[in-house]
């Protein structure tokens, strides 16, 4: 009887023994499975910020337009809609009636710039500047003609060289009497307008050939910087000119 004692209180040492040896295993396994998960999730930082300036990217929209006195009207009336062209035939007849406004050729000029305004114009100077060339000069006219087109744009929601009736810049420079041997206009929209930042205008101006070709322009001389916030976006038009 003392001799199957003995071995009972064996064989329940060695099953004891057993049971602390898995517990251990299993915790050890469930720590490494927990580290492992740490250490994947802490990776996903890199990857949201990429994200993000993919959308600050995707956000910031660009257009822009060259012209000078030798273009082709009648090209550019054709390409319009219908109901375009008939309105900017009635608009070209209407003119002929009228009296024009007398020429006005632009000149330097103080400018009441907003801060946002004033720093598009200093990063655009200062890549003109980095590329060899001068800076360009502020005109106050030039400068309320770039409002006036940025609101427009956020007033009646979109975002063109031409406005839902047809009319452009170039409507613009003859309504005023402005004279001009080229001309130019970069336009940037930013929704939501916190991702507008002058800094994030000029790099996707910059990396768009076209505006890119406007800003480095030898041959312009004058510029306006208009800038307006509403609807949840920004809008900025610059205007060149010589």
């Amino acid at each position: 009887m003392c001799r199957k004692k003995i071995i009972l209180g064996f064989f329940i040492v060695i099953l004891t023994l057993a049971v602390i040896i898995t517990s251990v295993s299993f915790s050890f396994n469930v720590s490494q499975v927990s580290g492992s998960f740490v250490s994947k999730t802490s990776l996903q930082a890199p990857d949201r910020d990429s994200a993000d300036i993919a959308v600050v990217t995707a956000n910031i929209e660009a257009a822009a337009i060259q012209g000078s006195l030798a273009e082709d009207v009648e090209k550019s009336l054709r390409s319009a809609t219908k109901d375009i062209y008939k309105a900017n035939m009635a608009s070209i007849a209407a003119a002929k009636t009228s009296k024009a406004p007398a020429r006005t050729a632009l000149l330097s000029s103080p400018v009441n710039f907003s801060s946002l305004e004033a720093q598009i114009l200093s990063l655009i100077n200062s890549t003109r500047a980095s590329h060899g060339m001068g800076g360009l000069s502020p005109n106050q006219m030039l400068t309320d003609l770039a409002r006036m087109r940025s609101s427009d744009m956020v007033s009646r929601n979109y975002f063109s060289h031409h406005s839902p009736d047809g009319r452009n810049i170039k409507h613009l420079f003859a309504d005023y009497g402005i004279t001009y041997s080229n001309f130019g206009e970069n336009l940037g929209n930013a929704s939501p307008a916190s991702y507008g930042s002058p800094g994030a205008f000029l790099n996707a101006w910059m990396n768009s050939p076209s505006h890119r070709a406007n800003m480095l322009k030898s041959n312009y001389s004058l510029i306006g910087v208009g800038v307006t916030d509403g609807g949840g976006r920004r809008v900025v038009t610059v205007l060149f000119i010589r």
